[in-house]
């Protein structure tokens, strides 16, 4: 009996030792994977932090690219405000013959001599164009037709 009675208790025993060693061990082993996920959650959240921080940042340089754009626009039109307005003052006439005749000839009467000028030096240099005078016929071809017909489409 006293046999019997060993051998159920030893057994009985053993396989609850048994048992609370396991579930230590699974315990434990729950625990490390529970923390691994925490970590595994950590990178991920900070990973997400970093973009969403990039983010915040491109967003913030875009909108003051915009508001610089939009400041950048609003003076090249008053400039060009300003121009036109100038010109149609200029262009008014004063109802003085021999003022309105002077206003009227000094532009032409100044390209004129700047032209006679360059020709003078052309001819000088034996009709050889430097890249300056490339350069030169360019702007006044490109103002004279491209510019005008430019501003003729606009209107």
């Amino acid at each position: 009996m006293f046999s019997a009675l060993l051998s159920f208790l030893g057994g009985s025993a053993f396989r609850y030792v048994i048992g609370r060693v396991i579930e230590y061990f699974e315990d434990k082993q729950e625990h490390e994977q529970e923390l691994e996920r925490i970590r595994e959650q950590e990178r991920i959240d900070a990973a997400r932090h970093g973009r969403q921080q990039e983010l915040i940042e491109l967003q913030h340089k875009l909108g003051i690219q915009q508001i610089q754009v939009a400041g950048n626009i609003a003076v090249d039109k008053a400039a060009a405000d300003a121009f036109t307005e100038a010109m149609k003052v200029a262009n008014t006439p004063t109802g003085v013959p021999w003022v309105d005749g002077w206003n009227g000839s000094i532009r032409p009467a100044a390209a004129s001599i700047a032209l006679v000028l360059w020709v003078l030096n052309m001819a000088k240099a034996a009709l050889i164009l430097t890249e300056w005078d490339k350069n030169l016929i360019a702007s006044i071809l490109g103002y004279f037709f491209a510019d005008r017909s430019i501003g003729k489409a606009r209107q």
